[in-house]
């Protein structure tokens, strides 16, 4: 399984990603500023949403199986579901 993994700078992220590679998952990590955790479809001003849309869709056109990150983000949430790829969050 291949995973994109949005990485907010959390504590936890590194022990995660580990964690999934240790059961023979392929990671991929996108680091991206704490502030892109906190986008979602209302608050977020088209020229930022068109970025981390654009951002996103880059990664997941390669072959992901599936979007990650600790905390919902509903912006990722949008974008995977219109490219049809599943996306699991971790909420703390």
């Amino acid at each position: 399984m291949n995973i994109l993994y949005l990485n907010w700078g959390y504590v936890y992220d590194q022990s995660i990603i580990r964690a999934f590679q240790e059961y023979d998952m392929s990671v991929e990590v996108l680091d991206l500023p704490m502030e892109y955790c906190f986008f979602n479809t209302r608050n977020t001003i088209e020229k930022e949403k068109s970025l981390f849309t654009n951002l996103i869709n880059n990664k997941i056109g390669t072959t992901i199986d599936i979007v990650f990150s600790v905390n919902f983000s509903s912006l990722v949430s949008e974008i995977c579901e219109k490219v049809k790829i599943p996306y699991a969050s971790w909420i703390l």
